[in-house]
């Protein structure tokens, strides 16, 4: 118990969250652990598969990017990007984090797939419940061999003006999810791997 408090104090000081909200996100929504893998084998991971496919970005929402207000597929591949970058500074203070299959090859290594839903959207058009969910599988990069599954949801802060006094965007929100959702991933697998024989 005392590495894993140690672990979040690290990981969250690397980010600025919002204490309610990770005590919110802390309880996984559903969970699926391997009875057959043994966590301490492993020496390296990748984040392969971000699958934006159930991201809906509504119209009239405002982006912070000029070029992106108009391409909801731009939307979604900034979204995965921040995903990827987040992650990997985070579950790298448990494992090395390697770009890409080929990275891994001849290395013990897990493979990470995310799969994301919820929506992008101006403030003025959402509802006040509102959610984003993730749903994460772990996979051993040798055998195929599924290690863990997660998912959890996030429900999102209330309205909020930014400084213009305009309605800003969700884009923000989608942000603090996904820091909280690397936080979250990396401190259960580092749980694993210290309770391993």
């Amino acid at each position: 118990m005392n590495k894993i408090i140690l672990f979040f104090s690290i990981t969250a000081a690397t980010f600025i969250c919002n204490p309610f909200a990770f005590s919110q996100s802390s309880q996984f929504t559903n969970t699926w652990l391997s009875p057959n893998i043994n966590f301490k084998t492993y020496e390296a991971i990748c984040i392969d598969e971000i699958d934006t496919n159930d991201i809906r970005v509504e119209a009239g929402y405002a982006a912070g990017k000029e070029s992106e207000r108009s391409d909801p597929d731009k939307i979604r591949n900034r979204i995965a990007s921040e995903l990827r970058s987040r992650f990997s500074e985070v579950l790298g203070l448990t494992l090395d984090v390697r770009a890409g299959k080929n990275d891994i090859a001849g290395r013990k290594a897990l493979i990470v797939n995310v799969k994301l839903s919820g929506v992008v959207a101006g403030q003025s058009q959402l509802d006040p419940l509102r959610e984003i969910s993730f749903k994460t599988e772990v996979l051993d990069a040798e055998g195929g061999e599924k290690a863990f599954e997660l998912s959890n949801i996030y429900r999102l802060a209330s309205k909020k003006e930014n400084v213009s006094g305009s309605k800003a965007d969700n884009l923000d929100e989608w942000s603090r999810a996904i820091d909280l959702w690397a936080i979250d991933l990396s401190i259960y697998l580092k749980h694993q791997i210290n309770i391993s024989n």
